[in-house]
């Protein structure tokens, strides 16, 4: 077992399986880029013109682009031997624009050397064809890009970038065109000269007819700094600090509210210890901090979502001391005074992991989030999903399921304005996670994904029937028998062969099921049992032996793939179960 450290980080993402009907899903294309999933890879979706749209890297690394059942590489003209990264895209009534970050793995004359990191840009103006690959920045530290447009032919991309040698500073491109042309040098945001003393980070844009505000944090202790231009990215007024911050500031998001929600800017982030956020009444000259949802055990995780009428949303990770994340959500109307959060993932709190929440909400009152679930100890996908704009969400969360699938990961989810949502995920038929694919599914009326239960549940009758055969297997030294009952992380690192020639000589006469606790899919069995390990010689030469003796044991079982598994156990109390 030499290897166990590799293993703990290798199943730090794994997942569990389940079945949908086969109309209610589709493989959106079986060409997609397998291995450990990465953010840096995931694909996309979106909306343009009433045609869902897809974004994903296939088995070359190429950025392919998909509508209407037809897909194209659109990263043709990326440098030759540069490995792409990112997906990130943006849609209006002007065009669908597309943005990737091919990182050099060689130098290319005229472009640059090895290492250096680079943002392209394509657009298309009828969802079928695209116009010429742009560069956007003209250094080769680049990051990835956050992208915001006015639906009038402004495009806005920020980024932090690495370019100085020593410090990260936050650089921006605009197009004032739909994106046919970009400023010929990009923008240095946060200074007046790179290389400044201090690293930024969580860049974020909100855009209003020809104004553009940009926000990052910045320096140890952060400052949240804001940055406005009034004429359309021309030029920018001075840097005011929204907020000074005592502690690490992470996941800032900006929005802008509309006349009809108060008119106003505001921020979100959170530390450890609180979710925060300041609003801004005068268009980002002045800022009041506030103190939008209550103070958690423990903050872990923040997403924002701002709906077409104004609503902002807040899905928050709650993660407390030795316990697993559980997600809330909770809606303002003004972006300031939120309801009281709502538990999105329903099972027993803080048991198993829930994380990376992605949420969508159509401005007519429904809502869909979508986040990777790990309560069946592989990465599924669960839903929750709200019909009245936030203020209630459905009693029990659902699972996704496709037959076949074993573990799925970075749910996308596009809302048609009709009600309807689109929802886009990775899916992996193996344990390996080698065979992937990309799926979708429509969800119309918030019940249209209609989860198939298989009739089987984690019933404690099947769970003394599985524990009896495992011991019973054990007074017959059937040591194979015993090896197919462990749990699947375990037998996934060891063969059958090598436990059954590691186990010891133990004599096994008889044992009793003494009490047995379930807590959904995880269960606790006390056995009562009698051994006898007759004399051996141990690898030092000496002679031992342990005499015929009773024992009692609690052993731990998990309800995986639809049975009851033993939790294998190293002498160290140690366990390759991820969750």
């Amino acid at each position: 077992m030499n290897y166990r450290r590799w293993l703990v980080a290798l199943l730090l993402l794994l997942t569990a399986c389940a079945t949908v009907q086969r109309d209610q899903w589709t493989v959106v294309s079986p060409d997609y880029s397998a291995g450990i999933p990465s953010p840096l890879s995931a694909p996309a979706a979106g909306m343009f013109r009433g045609q869902l749209y897809t974004l994903h890297y296939n088995a070359q690394g190429q950025l392919v682009y998909r509508s209407q059942g037809q897909e194209q590489v659109i990263s043709g003209e990326s440098p030759p031997g540069a490995a792409l990264t990112y997906i990130v895209h943006h849609a209006d009534d002007k065009g669908l624009y597309v943005f990737w970050r091919p990182k050099l793995t060689q130098p290319v004359e005229g472009i640059g050397k090895g290492g250096d990191k680079l943002i392209y840009f394509r657009a298309s103006y009828d969802g079928k064809t695209f116009g010429k690959t742009q560069r956007l920045n003209t250094g080769g530290g680049a990051f990835e890009p956050i992208v915001a447009g006015n639906g009038r032919g402004d495009l806005y991309a920020v980024w932090v970038d690495e370019r100085s040698g020593r410090n990260s500073d936050l650089y921006l491109n605009v197009s004032n065109d739909a994106g046919r042309s970009w400023k010929a040098q990009d923008i240095l945001i946060n200074a007046a000269e790179p290389n400044s003393k201090s690293s930024v980070s969580n860049p974020t844009l909100a855009v209003e007819g020809e104004k553009c505000w940009v926000a990052w944090n910045e320096g140890k202790p952060a400052s949240v700094k804001v940055r406005r231009s009034s004429d359309r990215g021309n030029t920018w007024e001075e840097v005011v600090v929204a907020s000074r911050e005592e502690e690490q500031v992470v996941g800032l998001t900006l929005v802008k509210l509309p006349a009809a929600r108060g008119n106003r800017l505001a921020l979100y982030w959170f530390n450890e210890h609180e979710f925060l956020g300041a609003y801004s009444a005068d268009e980002g000259r002045t800022w009041t901090r506030m103190i939008p949802l209550p103070k958690p055990d423990r903050a872990a995780e923040l997403k924002v979502a701002l709906d077409p009428s104004g609503k902002v949303f807040l899905v928050t990770g709650v993660l407390p001391e030795e316990k697993k994340e559980d997600l809330f959500a909770a809606v303002s109307e003004d972006g300031i005074r939120f309801s009281q959060p709502v538990r999105l993932d329903t099972n027993l709190p803080y048991v198993s992991t829930s994380t990376g929440p992605q949420i969508a909400a159509d401005g007519k009152g429904h809502v869909l989030v979508a986040w990777h679930d790990f309560r069946n100890f592989r990465s599924e996908i669960y839903l929750n999903y709200s019909a009245d704009g936030g203020k209630s969400w459905l009693k029990e969360d659902q699972r996704l399921q496709v037959e076949g699938v074993l573990h799925s990961y970075y749910p996308q989810i596009v809302a048609d304005g009709k009600g309807g949502f689109d929802l886009l995920w990775i899916g992996y038929g193996d344990d390996q996670r080698q065979q992937a694919k990309i799926y979708s599914t429509r969800i119309v009326d918030g019940k249209s994904w209609q989860v198939n239960k298989d009739g089987k549940s984690p019933s404690e009758a099947r769970l003394r029937k599985r524990v009896s055969r495992f011991w019973s297997d054990r007074l017959v030294s059937n040591w194979g028998g015993n090896y197919d009952l462990m749990d699947p992380y375990f037998r996934q690192i060891t063969t059958k062969e090598y436990y059954i020639a590691n186990q010891f000589k133990t004599i096994y006469y008889n044992f009793e099921i003494k009490d047995v606790k379930i807590s959904e899919n995880r269960a606790t069995v006390t056995i009562k049992y009698t051994l006898e390990v007759p004399e051996f010689v141990s690898p030092s030469g000496k002679k031992l032996k342990v005499p015929k003796r009773d024992e009692e044991i609690t052993e731990e079982w998990i309800w995986i793939a639809g049975d009851w598994f033993k939790v294998f156990k190293d002498i160290a109390g140690g366990t390759f179960v991820p969750y």
